[in-house]
């Protein structure tokens, strides 16, 4: 890590893209708030009471405040703004190496007359995950295999997640044959049958030369008019267009890289087709 300018540019793009809105000085505070996805019934009269949870995070606003200064003040303000209005999920990057997602918020200005050359300002920005992620030596880890050519269940190699929570991967599927894939399997363990998360895809076909795209979840336009937007959960993917079905057990997430791990093997089970190649990419996710 060598730049410390806080940015915030569209998901997908890295710290000092073309996109990024780039705070001329970065924020005086910015709090990262931690709460439990949880529900506690209280039994009455009682010294115990019954929680349930699944061990996840609740959706996170991350809330911070600055200043802008100089002639250039009201630009910035309004990128700033700009940003956070968007439909679409974006990326705030704390330093070059490290980003959270976030989709929208609010942006509050705060004016004086006794500072009239420059604004405060206050944000919030809702995260779409409560992860904040590590992009390694300034990318995603990547984990290839190439070549699969039979329809027996198979493992990957080693996966490595260097932060304290779990992540999901994006998961890739190319056909290289004339025969077409219609189905897919894969599960974050040694073997489907124990995987802990296990997800299918089935109900259409990667005709030769496509690839499949498996996000954890995507923001697609619900109208095809710009106005409704909505987060899709294991959203697939070919051409731009959603393609087939989907089945995911467990927490209804796809399979996911534990965290602080360097040895955990995926498993994967492909149907049709003679030569396939699947890329799964990641980041490291840590909880600040």
């Amino acid at each position: 890590m060598t730049t410390f300018e806080m940015q915030i540019t569209n998901d997908g793009e890295n710290y000092d893209h073309s996109s990024k809105f780039e705070f001329p000085q970065n924020p005086m505070t910015t709090n990262f708030p931690i709460q439990m996805d949880r529900t506690i019934q209280n039994v009455l009269y009682n010294s115990y009471h019954v929680i349930t949870t699944g061990g996840g995070i609740k959706t996170r606003q991350i809330v911070g405040n600055g200043t802008f200064h100089g002639s250039t003040r009201k630009t910035s303000y309004n990128g700033l703004a700009g940003k956070i209005v968007s439909n679409y999920i974006q990326r705030f990057w704390l330093d070059s190496d490290t980003f959270f997602r976030f989709y929208g918020g609010s942006v509050k200005e705060v004016l004086n007359s006794e500072k009239n050359n420059f604004i405060d300002y206050t944000f919030s920005l809702n995260m779409t995950d409560p992860y904040v992620y590590k992009n390694t030596s300034g990318t995603f880890r990547s984990l290839e295999v190439t070549g699969v050519s039979d329809s027996d269940p198979h493992v990957t190699g080693a996966f490595t997640n260097n932060g304290n929570c779990d992540t999901i991967p994006v998961i890739e599927i190319t056909n290289n044959n004339a025969t077409p894939v219609t189905q897919v399997d894969i599960g974050d363990g040694a073997t489907l049958a124990t995987s802990v998360h296990t997800f299918t895809w089935y109900g259409s076909s990667i005709a030769n030369g496509k690839t499949l795209i498996i996000y954890p979840y995507k923001m697609l336009n619900q109208t095809g008019k710009g106005d409704v937007w909505s987060t899709r959960i294991g959203y697939c993917e070919i051409d731009d267009a959603v393609v087939g079905s989907r089945n995911q057990n467990g927490t209804g997430s796809q399979p996911r890289i534990t965290a602080g791990t360097t040895s955990q093997v995926f498993s994967y089970q492909i149907t049709g087709a003679v030569d396939v190649d699947i890329v799964f990419k990641w980041y490291d996710a840590y909880t600040g």
